[in-house]
């Protein structure tokens, strides 16, 4: 259990670290999958094109 709660915080850590690293490319790359998952669901859901219908 100890083992497994230090890996934990590492990996934590060093997610932390790239966000201060790398905010702005992050943001950008996090706004870009949004607007191709929201693409995405309206082209392909059956749910939005039997409301839209």
């Amino acid at each position: 259990m100890d083992i497994l709660i230090i890996i934990l915080a590492v990996i934590i850590i060093a997610y932390l670290i790239g966000i201060d690293r790398n905010i702005r490319i992050q943001n950008l790359y996090f706004k870009e999958v949004i607007k191709r998952l929201d693409m995405m669901l309206k082209n392909y859901s059956p749910y939005e094109n039997k409301r839209d219908r």
